[in-house]
């Protein structure tokens, strides 16, 4: 079924309740932000973020996986019925942001291991590029762009922030060696109620 977006696009969700009680899902890591933050060398003044578009969608299935998927569906219109399996990593799936973060760090290790003094901090499919120049953030932005398209992943144009000195990550404004919280989540703790 469509689920629609913020943006009035939408989203294809599948009710996996019942195969998410059957999967022995890895104890679910959770990147903390702050630690995320923390690792932004103080020298780097220069930022770009990018988030990938559909991400779990980039993650293909393994054929043994692929027939516990299958699914059928009925246009509302027309009734007509199809069946359809997912090749991908579905949405809802209990143990796809664990499976997607795993292989998105597998994914960039050749690519940091190739440009050392450039730093990629990552939550989910966020990632944040961090590096002491401009020249610098800007090559590497473009060649982690074209890497990141070659091994499969969408990047989103409209979230994404490249080679700037001032950039919005995960709710906070970063800068070089600053970080404060972002105006929304301002606005989230003052719109709270009171305890």
């Amino acid at each position: 079924m469509g689920v629609p977006k913020p943006n009035g696009q939408y989203r294809l969700v599948q009710d996996l309740r019942q195969i998410n009680k059957l999967i022995e899902a890895p104890y679910p890591v959770v990147p903390n932000p702050y630690t995320i933050l923390g690792q932004v060398p103080k020298n780097h003044s220069w930022f770009s973020v990018i988030d990938l578009k559909d991400a779990f969608f980039s993650i293909p299935l393994d054929l043994e996986s692929q027939r516990l998927f299958a699914f059928e569906w009925e246009d509302p219109d027309t009734h007509y019925k199809a069946q359809y399996l997912w090749t991908v990593v579905p949405q809802g799936l209990t143990c796809a942001p664990e499976i997607f973060g795993s292989q998105l760090r597998r994914d960039l290790a050749p690519f940091l291991a190739k440009h050392p003094s450039c730093n990629i901090g990552q939550y989910c499919d966020d990632l944040l590029l961090s590096t002491e120049t401009e020249a610098a953030c800007k090559e590497q932005t473009i060649e982690l762009l074209n890497y990141l398209g070659a091994q499969g992943y969408k990047v989103s144009k409209e979230k994404a922030q490249l080679v700037k000195q001032q950039v919005t990550f995960l709710g906070y404004h970063l800068c070089q060696g600053s970080r404060s919280q972002g105006k929304e989540r301002i606005q989230v703790i003052l719109d709270s109620p009171q305890p």
